[in-house]
């Protein structure tokens, strides 16, 4: 028996989506997670097929919070250090395009540049640490991370055939510490649950800077765990950036790096052709224009945030 109250037990629901009844609604993170799931079949990403764990994390970093509640972050709502989903949205609304995004961005690779990835770690009394830098060129980012991990349980069959009976031993469920610091914090954001196999963190502005997320097994010595960690930094333009064309190059400064860019082209600004994408290391991009047009075009730059 385990209590699932919010007062006394682990919190719910992990995720909501947007109907009138929960038969409806549970279809839809059904439906969700099988279309993510087969997005990752698809990339031939194994480890997210093959880990349940990984795949909510991923479905609730991706979960949108803006419909729900105005300033969500793990201070000012029923969220808070030891618990870590609110008892009403959970970690807010189904949205299968924040979930797509964090799969297409791969898995960390020890780099700064991850707006966006995913990862699982075999914790054991070590902590794992991904580092994540907010740009200056941008104003701020809201940012969701997410770690799950499973209870490990051991089934064991007894009797012959026709009378076999099965016993279930839950092994104890690990506890696991998530936390937010670096940049411009003053102190760490924690998401630190005794009871919950979920720890979530969202700040909904965090400031330009390079921050570090923790994520520690408390318990790692006796009881190592498989824990799955999925975040996602959407990142907001501090200004628009400086474009100018010379000699048949499109020039950009002050353009968010790491994110991607569409050159749109036009000769009448009502229809708008893709003509290229960049995905930018610095904050400067360089790209040759096509010589063949007939007429004077004009061109539009368009990031994905």
């Amino acid at each position: 028996y385990e209590d699932y109250s919010i007062t006394g037990g682990r919190t719910k629901p992990d995720i909501v989506s947007n109907d009138s009844t929960t038969s409806y609604a549970t279809g839809q993170v059904a439906s969700g997670a099988g279309f993510l799931y087969g997005v990752a079949n698809s990339s031939g990403l194994s480890n997210i097929t093959e880990n349940t764990h990984l795949q909510r994390a991923i479905l609730l970093s991706g979960a949108s919070k803006d419909r729900f509640i105005s300033g969500w972050n793990n201070a000012s709502t029923l969220a808070t250090e030891s618990r870590p989903l609110d008892p009403t949205w959970g970690a807010g609304e189904l949205n299968i395009y924040n979930g797509y995004r964090i799969i297409e961005s791969g898995q960390y690779n020890n780099s700064d540049s991850f707006y966006r990835s995913w990862d699982i770690a075999e914790l054991d009394s070590t902590p794992v640490t991904y580092t994540l830098t907010i740009p200056e060129q941008a104003s701020g980012a809201e940012v969701n991370i997410t770690a799950c991990w499973n209870r490990k349980i051991t089934e064991t069959a007894q009797g012959s055939f026709l009378s076999r009976t099965y016993t279930y031993s839950p092994e104890p469920l690990a506890d696991v510490r998530l936390e937010l610091s670096g940049g411009t914090l003053t102190s760490p954001i924690v998401c630190d649950s005794a009871l919950d196999n979920v720890e979530h963190i969202h700040v909904p502005n965090l400031e330009p800077g390079t921050y570090t997320i923790q994520v520690s097994n408390k318990d790692g010595a006796s009881s190592p765990a498989s824990v799955a960690i999925a975040w996602r930094a959407d990142l907001t333009e501090a200004s628009p950036p400086n474009i100018e064309i010379t000699d048949e190059t499109l020039t950009v400064d002050n353009a968010l790096p790491h994110v991607r860019y569409e050159i749109l082209s036009s000769e009448d600004l009502e229809t708008w052709t893709t003509i290229g994408e960049v995905t930018p290391t610095s904050p400067s991009i360089e790209w040759a224009l096509p010589t063949s047009a007939s007429t004077e075009q004009f061109y539009q730059l368009v990031y994905w945030p």
